[in-house]
């Protein structure tokens, strides 16, 4: 494998990173647009159009334009040197990669739930609101953490 081929596995995965890390932060988002205490529906319905507007814009659009224009940034931006190669073919490796992704946004879940029983367990003893945001990213970071590790091989045949 080329310098070129391991560059556009790199650029892959970032891209793959990108759209994981903005699913998983859109329920803490929308739980911080409900505890500004906005008061009616059309206000919070308008600060979470503009939350996912800009979880599009800024991070699924960009992986998005990465993945479809990988071949030529890795031409523009890593040297096609011959003379190194790596003896690792590129579907292997792109497919480890999501399985650390996975497991990284896997335990990320875990922690998170985690922090979510004990404010439930504080809300229980009543001094603040139910932690539902918290539960709802720990849930979100747990199914995509499965998602990435039980469809790393698809995945890696059909991206590299």
């Amino acid at each position: 494998m080329s310098t070129q081929q391991l560059g556009k596995i790199g650029l892959v995965l970032l891209a793959v990173y990108l759209v994981v890390s903005s699913l998983s932060s859109i329920p803490s988002s929308m739980g911080q647009i409900g505890s500004l205490g906005i008061g009616s529906a059309g206000e919070a319905a308008t600060g979470l159009a503009i939350m996912l507007l800009l979880v599009v814009l800024l991070a699924l659009l960009p992986a998005l334009w990465i993945i479809s224009r990988r071949d030529r940034l890795a031409k523009a931006w890593f040297v096609d040197d011959r003379d190194s190669q790596v003896s690792v073919e590129p579907r292997p490796l792109l497919a480890v990669g999501l399985v650390l992704m996975g497991v990284s946004t896997l335990i990320a879940g875990l922690v998170t739930g985690a922090v979510a029983v004990s404010q439930f367990g504080i809300s229980m003893a009543g001094s603040t609101t139910m932690p539902v945001s918290t539960f709802v990213q720990a849930g979100v970071h747990l199914v995509l953490g499965v998602a990435l590790i039980r469809g790393s091989k698809p995945l890696s045949a059909r991206l590299s």
